[in-house]
């Protein structure tokens, strides 16, 4: 169906200006986003047949855009902005859950920072960036291999620094069941440290965990 042989106010724009986008259903949401359609085969239709042939918004939502671009109607080029706003919708999920840190109840920073902590059996340094208020703005986690590379803190400012963000914490775990920090954890966090400061940035604390426990340089005043 020509998109133009709906009722104007009845067409996902037309309504989201008179009506607000929560007057649209998904699949209308969905369409807005896509803009237009193809040859027989409107902007709606395109949605719909993404959201039932993915079984839903949430497996839609885990979709690569070569898998998206499957869909008759979707370019690559659309593919990969469909792509592109699924993952700022999980990105602000992510930091919708874990909210904020606070430095007088760090056990449920702990508590919510685990889920991002996949694999115990290979390191992984998580970055998560911080407001004036303490408000997360955004989370990294990368993983190290299994030589246990370390990020350098050169790479750790440039990305603070990319998010906009003044304050950080660096969160990683330990493979094993130690939790106490080694020579080198204590060394990278000071470094980094000193280094943050150069560019009037502040490194609020460095979580380490293990399966069962944590150490916060913050409360044991290693920072």
């Amino acid at each position: 169906m020509n998109i133009k042989e709906i009722p104007l106010i009845e067409r996902p724009r037309e309504k989201a200006f008179l009506k607000g986008v929560n007057s649209l259903n998904n699949y209308e949401l969905l369409a807005i986003i896509i803009g237009s359609g193809v040859k027989n085969k409107n902007a709606i239709e395109i949605s719909s047949e993404l959201i039932n042939y993915f079984n839903g918004l949430s497996n839609l939502f885990e979709q690569s855009y070569i898998e998206l671009s499957k869909i008759k109607g979707l370019s690559k080029v659309k593919s990969l902005k469909l792509n592109a706003f699924f993952e700022l919708c999980k990105r602000k999920e992510e930091i919708a859950y874990l909210e904020s840190y606070d430095r007088f109840n760090i056990q449920n920073f702990v508590k919510k920072i685990r889920k991002y902590i996949l694999n115990y059996q290979i390191e992984n340094l998580i970055i998560v960036t911080l407001n004036n208020k303490n408000k997360v703005l955004c989370i990294k986690n990368i993983d190290f291999n299994e030589k246990r590379i370390k990020v350098s803190c050169f790479d750790v400012i440039k990305f603070v620094i990319q998010n906009g963000a003044i304050k950080f914490i660096v969160v990683h775990n330990h493979s094993g069941n130690l939790i106490e920090p080694s020579l080198e954890d204590l060394n990278y966090a000071k470094t980094l440290q000193t280094e943050a400061k150069k560019f009037n940035l502040n490194l609020i604390d460095s979580i380490i965990l293990n399966r069962e426990d944590y150490f916060s340089f913050f409360e044991e005043n290693l920072l």
